[in-house]
Parts: structure tokens; sequence; C-alpha cells
């Protein structure tokens, strides 16, 4: 699928993506709600919904605050992450990612990459439902 222009490219400070509901031209919580109506099976979304849909969870699921997290879970608290200045924060993160051997967070980042993976090939309301709930096991929600 071919990226939307109302789906941006770049993401806020720390690597986290913009939401859903700052969009401001109304079209993506249209497609939002037409997936939950779908779930609801109150009326199928229409195909351009859900293909804006699916562009933002794939920026959504690739913002790099989400590996970040992964890698300091155990390592730094949030309090902590949002006290550090930038490059202390960098830097932490070059160090735990070159330790990598704490059984959960190579776990996390295991689930990371495959959810990763997997929000390319999502093509359906069902498999996006799905999806959303293995990205709320590690923390994670796209809507």
């Amino acid at each position: 699928m071919q990226k939307t222009s109302l789906i941006p490219s770049e993401y806020q400070a720390m690597g986290l993506p913009l939401r859903w509901q700052d969009e401001q031209s109304g079209r993506l919580a249209a497609a939002v709600q037409a997936f939950h109506d779908e779930r609801l099976h109150r009326q199928p979304m229409e195909p351009s919904q859900f293909e804006l849909l699916h562009d933002y969870l794939v920026y959504y699921i690739e913002a790099p605050a989400w590996e970040m997290a992964a890698l300091l879970s155990g390592h730094l608290t949030m309090e902590e992450v949002e006290l550090l200045p930038v490059p202390l924060l960098q830097a932490r993160l070059e160090n735990v990612r070159s330790q990598v051997q704490d059984e959960t967070t190579a776990e996390n980042l295991t689930i990371l990459t495959d959810l990763r993976a997997q929000a390319h090939r999502l093509d359906s309301p069902e498999m996006v439902d799905r999806w959303i709930r293995e990205c709320l096991e590690i923390g994670v929600d796209p809507l």
C-alpha cells in the first residue's frame, strides 16, 4: 500500500508517534470510527478508510519510541526517562542496546519486531483487531 499524505513521516520528541486524534482533516478519525463500527457489525469499512487506517498503524508501530521502551524496560523508569537530557538518554540507550542479555528486554524486542512485520501485512479489520490486542500486551496502544 502506498503511504497516504495524511500520515506523517516524522515523529515527535523521543521518537513518539503523533496520535490519530491530532490529524486535522478528520479523515483519519473517520477511518478509526469506521473500524470500530465494522468491529461492532454496524457496517463495513470503505477500502480507502482501511488503507488510511493501515498506513497509520504502520507509522505508529514503527515509532522509535517503542524500541526505546522495550530496551529500557527494567533499566529506567519513565520518570527517569523524562528527566534525562536527550544526549544522556541516547547514550544510555546505546549502552543497553549493546548489552541486551536481559530475557524480558530481548523478548519485548522480538515481539516488537514481529508486530512491525505483521503491521505491513494487515489486510482486514479482523487482522487489525487481533494485532491491536497483541500490541496492548506489550503496552503499545495504537488506537
